[in-house]
């Protein structure tokens, strides 16, 4: 069965997925999700739910948008694909398998082989992956910001008006990469990843992030939003 290589190597849960909606390299979860069994904390109820009650958006769900409803997922039911189905979109991907066979196994291995050359190993240091969402801009916008960046790349959504942005170039041109905050970090190789660099406390990952997102909105009147969930 074929269909989420492209998810690979992304830290964390089955039961976790669906709250986040993961995803990387153009694919999503939702894509292949069918439906979830969770279980009510304040009833003790189980509860069935399909894809249009998960709400699914941009590494987004009811779960991230209703906390309070006190879920917890059991299980999760996906429909994966009988052939496979390359999705080559991402242009780092689609580079790496120039020139072979696009087979599950080679975009399953230049997947991994992409995330560890640019994003660190949670279990070596602290971090929640991605920070930041790709901004999601009008054309109009686009077109006004490439005036001053003309290599700003973009990337076309379901709406014909509007492009998605790359918050990690964003945060690569005002030198992101490396700056602290107390104990927080921004990693070395990916603008996007904010790290436990030494004892950071959660005030030092927040003024840091505050900071970066400040940094983003003055330059380019773009704001920021967290991909990670902040209670």
């Amino acid at each position: 069965m074929y269909g989420i290589e492209n998810l690979a190597l992304i830290p964390g849960t089955v039961g976790a997925a669906p709250i986040q909606n993961i995803g990387a390299y153009g694919v999503e979860l939702e894509q292949f999700f069918v439906e979830l069994e969770a279980f009510e904390l304040k009833t003790g109820e189980l509860r069935h739910m399909s894809k249009a009650d998960c709400e699914f958006a941009y590494r987004d769900s009811i779960f991230k948008q209703n906390p309070g409803q006190k879920l917890v997922v059991l299980s999760v039911t996906l429909q994966l694909c009988a052939e496979p189905t390359p999705q080559l979109g991402y242009a780092g991907l689609k580079e790496a398998l120039q020139g072979k066979e696009a087979t599950p196994q080679r975009v399953f291995d230049a997947v991994c082989a992409i995330r560890k050359s640019k994003l660190p190993d949670p279990e070596l240091i602290g971090n929640a992956g991605s920070f930041f969402k790709n901004p999601v801009v009008t054309r109009t916008k686009l077109l006004k910001l490439r005036e001053s960046y003309p290599d700003l790349p973009a990337w076309d959504t379901d709406d014909p008006d509007l492009v998605k942005l790359p918050a990690a170039w964003l945060l690569d041109k005002k030198g992101w990469k490396g700056k602290t905050r107390g104990g927080a970090a921004v990693h070395e190789d990916h603008a996007l990843v904010l790290v436990n660099a030494a004892g950071a406390t959660g005030e030092d990952i927040l003024l840091l992030a505050q900071d970066m997102s400040s940094s983003i909105l003055q330059s380019f009147g773009i704001a920021l939003q967290t991909e990670v969930r902040i209670t």
